[in-house]
């Protein structure tokens, strides 16, 4: 039996295992192709943020030291 939960009118899963597994049922309805397409746009993503938390601290560090 899943657990929903609603907010705003949609249905969400309650509970970490609920979740997983309609993670791995939403994965498991995509085609090889499919998942191998989000991966790649998921690893660009990522991409685009390597190295953004390090420039913000060093930012930081910067603005601090012209007080």
């Amino acid at each position: 039996m899943t657990e929903k939960a609603e907010h705003d009118g949609q249905e969400w899963d309650a509970g970490y295992d609920a979740h997983q597994r309609r993670q791995a049922r939403l994965g498991l309805s995509m085609t090889p192709a499919e998942r191998l397409a989000w991966l790649e746009r998921k690893l660009a993503e990522m991409r685009g943020l390597l190295g953004r938390a390090q420039g913000a601290e060093r930012n930081d560090d910067a603005s601090s030291a012209e007080d």
